[in-house]
This record gives structure tokens, C-alpha cells and sequence, in this order.
């Protein structure tokens, strides 16, 4: 009789962790296509979908990355509010 987790095991085993600035798979614009990781740390945010969905469409359509616009709203947002 087989023991039970013996097949996630093995699964788990052949898994590889990518070295931060190696290349990694993304599936966020363009399916699974390998790209550089730019080097910068992740980081979970809670956004409703209808939202985060609505502004993938759009970055999707101009062929822009989504990171790099929520990257350039958020510089926009700091710069605006030191101004003040």
C-alpha cells in the first residue's frame, strides 16, 4: 500500500525557487513567458477585482505592463503629496 504524500513529495521536491534577479516565468500580461525579474521585491496588496481586472484590460490593449503602471501611480501619488 502506497504511503499517503508520497506523490506531493516527489512533486514538491522538483520544484525550483528562482534566484532573485534570475529569469522567471510571469503569467500577468502575456501567458507564461519567460522575463527578467527586474530585481525588485514582491508585495501583496488587496484590490477588488472588477478594478484590478478593468486595468489589465487597458494594459493588455497598449501592450504596457501592469507592474510598471502601478510602479509609475505610485511615484506620481508620492510626488504629488510631498508637493502639498
Amino acid at each position: 500500500m502506497p504511503r499517503h504524500g508520497t506523490r506531493a513529495r516527489r512533486q514538491a521536491s522538483k520544484m525550483r525557487v528562482p534566484k532573485i534577479g534570475a529569469t522567471t516565468r510571469s503569467s500577468t500580461l502575456t501567458g507564461s513567458v519567460l522575463m527578467p525579474s527586474k530585481g525588485t521585491q514582491r508585495h501583496a496588496i488587496r484590490i477588488p477585482d472588477d478594478l484590478w481586472q478593468a486595468a489589465l484590460s487597458l494594459a493588455r490593449s497598449r501592450g504596457e505592463n501592469l507592474s510598471d503602471i502601478i510602479r509609475a501611480a505610485l511615484a506620481d501619488y508620492i510626488k504629488h503629496e510631498e508637493t502639498k
